[in-house]
């Protein structure tokens, strides 16, 4: 889990700032009860090419990172500094070696719907630990050995013609192998599922 937080830093650290700032010498105001309502739009564009990113000496995005099992790493190097691979410029390198008795089974999240789900083509949308991907499902990579398991539905709105597949993909983190393993009991009593009766 070290390695993900000292991942998370380091990137968050390469990459730019967000917070409040002066826009044309005008400070944002503050929300209050009686505030009108402000409307946001995210704003999904990539990182530009903040670090390289190795995974077993193969070249990864940086979202690959984001759902590596913690406990199969075995080490994280970082160097600074302007890097030029594959006529890209890169802000540093992130070195990441998994452990000799592991080998991260890297796939697209099209290839894994393609390799394990039996959905119609309506439009999909993925979800990992319940977060919303907005990258581009055919490069956006995950460890397939670290998915415990996906969950399918299907939302229709007839009126507003839409059929989308959503699938979870639920990681193998500890906290979600918990409450796997976990059965609510008259809404409040828990019990292991491994326990004996």
């Amino acid at each position: 889990m070290k390695y993900i937080y000292i991942i998370s830093v380091l990137l968050l650290s390469i990459g730019s700032a967000f917070g409040q700032k002066e826009v044309n010498g005008l400070t944002p105001k503050q929300s209050s009860a009686n505030s009108e309502i402000k409307v946001f739009y995210a704003n999904h564009n990539k990182l530009k090419n903040n670090a390289a990113i190795s995974l077993n000496n193969k070249l990864v995005n940086e979202l690959v990172i984001k759902h590596l099992d913690p406990d199969k790493i075995e080490s994280v190097n970082v160097k600074k500094g302007p890097f030029l691979i594959n006529n890209i410029s890169y802000n540093g390198k992130i070195i990441i070696k998994t452990k000799d008795d592991y080998q991260p089974n890297l796939i697209s999240l099209n290839q894994l719907k393609t390799k394990h789900i039996n959905v119609k083509e309506n439009a999909t949308i993925f979800q990992i630990d319940n977060k919303i991907i907005t990258a581009d499902y055919d490069t956006y990579l995950v460890d397939e050995k670290y998915i415990l398991n996906i969950t399918v539905k299907t939302f229709k709105n007839p009126k507003e013609k839409l059929n989308i597949n959503i699938i979870n993909l639920m990681t193998k983190s500890v906290q979600n192998i918990n409450k796997a393993n976990n059965i609510i009991l008259r809404g409040n009593n828990t019990k292991s599922a491994q326990s004996d009766n």
